[in-house]
């Protein structure tokens, strides 16, 4: 075993030890609103009433009406530890563990495109010890799982793209497969394979590939995508994408427009779509069959305000590459004390500019604004490396333009997808990609750290 193998097996014991160590810390606190946030509580009770025989549903009585929301493998996975042991815990110890694998994939995926060590260390480094990438292993939330099946898939992608072969174009599909029923927001990856075999294939083989690229993956989500349209009349994998359309990303462009809060914007678009077409517009988000008139009309909302639309992409960008997310946990934790936010940075920064935007954050944050500046300067350097490793292997022409292509891709997919949620977006969100960040950074840092040694090289002679 080489010395270079021997740190990539300290650096994946070290982040299942630090992850155990988070773990027991919080566990010892005895407050299970420690591991269960927000989004927790509606697949916990997915999984409660799978496991009582109840169905895939949210209800807590009957009628157990059928959930549309989420998608099934997460729960699936959730009901099986609540039945078997009676407790979500050794999902988190799963989620341990699948960190360590996501580290793996880090590893090998930017070998496989770099081959070089040195950086691929780096970018498992960066993948293992980032502090989110920590946090979020110990929520029972999807995160975990689906980023470790998507980097999975991504890792088999680049292996087809390094040496064109059916298995691994098949793998990657059925990987994606399983990642689109952990989340839906994995449901158009096919697409990324689709350009994959378009640019590394000849014409005369489109047929077999682009087949391998899509039917794993239908095969996969096929059984769900029957059960909705059975269901709700409608053949999606979740409404979750497709009325957030509507209430939360035009939601935003309504709020930037009025000058009012997105939550208010939100709960105005929702009840005045509930009064028109005569439903309890608390079951907005659980019946799919309303969805693709939310989505609709959503679009027609930012169609009508390219001006506003713009603004909130922006903001939504902005917030992407930079968000950190780490007070979150820290506060949730009560590690640091908790304050309300009752405005938005980006969109502060976006409308105001940086001077209003600043001066509110020192007035809401006090002490506490040394940890969120840390955390957006670390994604702020991570995002410029991301996009400076890029343009490097795009200036390389070949596989390397190819695998350049693939990662911004794969990361543009996540920010336009996760656009859905509008003024919600935060780190959680540019988590699953994570891994495809460090990778071209790495590649950005050695761009960088060449060219300072060409320079001191030139000032020497």
């Amino acid at each position: 075993m080489s010395r270079m193998n021997k740190r990539l097996l300290i650096i994946l014991a070290a982040a299942i030890i630090v992850r155990l160590f988070l773990f027991g810390f919080l566990y010892v606190q005895n407050s299970p609103e420690f591991f269960v946030l927000g989004d927790s509580n509606g697949y916990l009770r997915i999984a409660n009433n799978i496991a009582l025989g109840n169905g895939f549903t949210q209800a807590t009585e009957p009628p157990y009406l059928p959930d549309s929301m989420r998608v099934p493998l997460f729960p699936a996975v959730l009901a099986a530890s609540l039945y078997i042991f009676g407790s979500y815990l050794p999902v988190i110890f799963l989620q341990i563990f699948l960190s360590a694998i996501i580290v793996y994939f880090t590893y090998r995926f930017t070998f496989l495109i770099t081959e070089r060590e040195k950086l691929a260390l780096v970018a498992a480094g960066l993948m293992a010890f980032e502090p989110y990438s920590i946090f979020i292993s110990t929520s029972v939330l999807t995160e975990t799982l689906f980023t470790a099946l998507l980097v999975a898939g991504a890792y088999m992608a680049a292996r087809f793209t390094h040496v064109p072969a059916w298995r691994p174009l098949a793998a990657a599909s059925a990987l994606f497969g399983f990642a689109a029923l952990v989340r839906p927001i994995g449901e158009f990856l096919p697409l990324i394979l689709i350009v994959l075999v378009m640019t590394r294939m000849p014409a005369k083989q489109y047929g077999k590939y682009l087949a391998l690229a899509v039917i794993p993956f239908l095969i996969v989500v096929g059984p769900w995508l029957a059960r909705n349209q059975l269901t709700f009349g409608v053949p999606a994998l979740s409404s979750g994408g497709l009325q957030n359309a509507y209430s939360d990303l035009a939601g935003a462009v309504v709020a930037y427009r009025d000058r009012i809060s997105w939550p208010e914007a939100k709960q105005k678009l929702e009840e005045d779509f509930a009064r028109r077409h005569e439903f309890d517009v608390a079951i907005i988000q659980q019946d799919l069959s309303k969805s693709p008139e939310l989505f609709k009309e959503g679009i027609g909302i930012m169609l009508a305000h390219p001006k506003y639309t713009a603004l909130v992409a922006a903001s939504i960008a902005l917030t992407f590459f930079t968000n950190d997310a780490w007070t979150y946990y820290l506060q949730r934790w009560e590690i640091l004390p908790r304050y309300d936010i009752t405005f938005s940075p980006t969109y502060t920064l976006v409308t105001e500019g940086p001077a209003v935007a600043a001066r509110k954050i020192i007035e809401n944050t006090g002490p506490t604004l040394l940890v969120p500046l840390i955390g957006r300067l670390f994604w702020v350097a991570v995002s410029m490396l991301f996009f400076i490793g890029i343009g490097a292997l795009m200036w390389q022409g070949g596989k390397q333009r190819l695998y350049g292509t693939f990662l911004l891709l794969l990361v543009l997919y996540f920010l336009a997808l996760s656009s859905s949620v509008g003024l919600g977006i935060n780190g959680r969100f540019r988590y699953p990609v994570h891994s495809f960040f460090f990778t071209a950074a790495a590649v950005g840092g050695s761009v960088i750290v060449n060219w300072i040694r060409q320079r001191v090289r030139v000032l020497k002679a």
